[in-house]
């Protein structure tokens, strides 16, 4: 049944005044619209057609599955539920129900049965997957592999299964923080290690995250001998990488707090080989930790006051000089041998002509 249309197509009967299809897509005026007292007729037919015929097939529709009379009176309201009683009318005579060669309406169901044109609910999907459960908990199918090996008989895991086929990939970006379920992780790629987070180095490497009263990580870094560990308590801040030392990675003297073999050098070495001295007939001694100098020698007459020069000069002062008679030629000389104007470079010996020599012995610094 078909009621009444008022929308009725413009211009199109075969000889209608209208422009061609190129030339309205040519017209400037598609883009912009008519300009102000400069209407071309047939351009303005073409327009008024093309919009005229769409609303006539619509209201046509509206029409034919509605059965109510389409009436040209500017009530959108009303075309508009008239469009949606003609939609439902469309739907319920044309899809028709759904069977194995066609598609359509399908009715639910939650029984199992053999029917080919219900569909379960999601209330029977789950009871069929946990019945599906419990049957497979108890039984094993011996088409199944674990870790590649087939279970037709008992198998035994060994620590290349689980080192190996268990390894589990970092990926690229990984932060480490987030690792807590124990395992044995790997980091293949340098790249990757730089785009994560928290590495001790930004290195690949492997890592094995174990359980104890919270977390503990420990990362090898690849293509070397380095170790790391770390730990973390319950949710609380992860303990700082800690670096483990062995033979071919040392700790440094700044890490244990210890001087450097050039410090023990300069420091105790050198002391045990301060003391210098120039040993000859007139000698000397320093010592290297007070800068005490003993100087020595013998002096031979050669007027009252005979100059004595020291070997080295005194840095800073000659503070005393001793004497001692050599050789005399008058028993009688009374031993009048006197050490007088001392200064960092040496003294005179004053002294009779009979006491011919001395030894003298000076200390300064």
């Amino acid at each position: 049944m078909s009621g009444k249309n008022d929308f009725k197509a413009f211009s199109i009967g075969n000889n209608a005044n209208v422009v061609s299809q190129e030339r309205y897509e040519a017209s400037p005026d598609l883009q912009a619209g008519f300009p102000p007292n400069d209407v071309p007729i047939h351009l303005l037919n073409k327009v008024l057609r093309q919009s005229s015929t769409i609303s006539a097939v619509v209201a046509n529709f509206i029409a034919t599955q509605s059965g109510d009379d389409i009436v040209d009176d500017g009530d959108i309201a009303e075309l508009t539920e008239q469009l949606n009683k003609a939609l439902e009318q469309k739907v319920k005579t044309n899809i028709p129900n759904a069977s194995l060669i066609q598609k359509g309406v399908v009715q639910l169901t939650n029984q199992v049965g053999n029917s080919d044109t219900l569909a379960v609910t999601q209330k029977l999907a789950q009871e069929i997957i946990n019945s599906l459960r419990e049957n497979i908990n108890s039984k094993v199918s011996n088409s199944r592999k674990v870790n590649g090996k087939t279970l037709s008989a008992d198998i035994d895991i060994t620590s290349q299964d689980i080192f190996g086929g268990l390894a589990i990939n970092l990926g690229d970006r990984a932060n480490l923080d987030s690792h807590k379920t124990p395992g044995i992780y790997y980091q293949e790629y340098n790249a990757y290690a730089q785009n994560g987070l928290n590495y001790p180095e930004p290195l690949a490497g492997s890592l094995i995250v174990l359980r104890a009263a919270g977390i503990i990580q420990r990362y090898f870094v690849y293509n070397s001998s380095r170790i790391y560990t770390r730990s973390q308590y319950a949710n609380g801040a992860w303990t700082p990488w800690a670096r483990e030392y062995n033979t071919l990675n040392k700790p440094t003297a700044a890490d244990i707090d210890v001087y450097t073999k050039a410090e023990v050098d300069s420091r105790v070495n050198t002391k045990v080989n301060m003391n210098t001295a120039g040993k000859d007939i007139n000698g000397w001694w320093k010592c290297g930790d007070t800068g005490v100098i003993y100087q020595w020698g013998t002096v031979n007459w050669t007027g009252y006051d005979t100059p004595v020069n020291f070997p080295i000069r005194f840095p800073n002062i000659c503070v005393n000089v001793l004497l001692t008679l050599s050789h005399k030629t008058d028993l009688k000389s009374s031993y009048n041998v006197v050490a007088n104007k001392l200064s960092v470079t040496g003294f005179n010996y004053w002294a009779y002509p009979t006491e011919i020599s001395a030894f003298w012995f000076a200390i300064g610094y």
